[in-house]
């Protein structure tokens, strides 16, 4: 398990593009300076893991909501129907799409307010990587595998401030696919926020 300490956070650059009267300088600059659509690319490493958390927690701290957002949006997990089907068996496949898919716009919205809220506080985030025992979204039974196996983790905030709020909160459980992190199921327990509704629980996509 790794340590994300507030102290020790680093925001990554914002690519600027350069403008010149000049179509060889133009085409320099076009060559030089990527795109600035161009989605940050965090690898599948640990470092790369916290690179990418960090930058959420900039992002909502620095108050750029339209930042958190794109970033935020980027952590859907693509094609999520065909995904799932691959990763976990046709029949448990198209169950997880279901759920995953119906709830995805709440859980989106449930991410971004998660995010506000730790940036109101001083704390650690923790990052784990699962194993096969420890997999909290697989419906299959515990001796059961997956059709083919995909990066887990899991992360968790810790509040090290003297503020008002929960302790402890799971932040999300999390896999990597197409070359990004991905948000792969929201908490169950959300402690930060209650929904307006007592019969609308948080988004469980498991």
């Amino acid at each position: 398990m790794r340590m994300l300490l507030l102290a020790s956070l680093t925001i990554a650059g914002v690519p600027h593009l350069v403008c010149s009267a000049s179509p060889h300088a133009s085409q320099d600059a076009a060559q030089k300076t990527p795109p600035p659509s161009a989605a940050e690319s965090y690898p599948n490493t640990a470092d790369g893991w916290d690179s990418l958390l960090a930058d959420l927690l900039a992002a909502a701290k620095s108050d750029d909501q339209a930042k958190l957002r794109s970033k935020l949006s980027e952590m859907d997990i693509p094609d999520y129907g065909n995904w799932f089907a691959h990763t976990y068996g046709q029949e448990k496949g198209q169950a997880l799409a279901d759920t995953y898919g119906k709830s995805l716009k709440l859980t989106a919205q449930h991410f971004e307010m998660l995010w506000v809220e730790l940036a109101k506080e001083e704390g650690q985030i923790s990052i784990n990587k699962l194993d096969a025992a420890n997999r909290k979204f697989d419906l299959a039974k515990k001796d059961d595998t997956l059709a083919n196996p995909t990066d887990e983790f899991e992360a968790d905030w810790k509040k090290t401030d003297s503020t008002v709020g929960p302790a402890r909160q799971a932040i999300g459980y999390f896999c990597f696919v197409d070359g990004r992190f991905r948000l792969r199921s929201f908490p169950s327990r959300c402690r930060y926020f209650r929904p307006p509704n007592p019969d609308r629980s948080c988004p469980q996509n498991s």
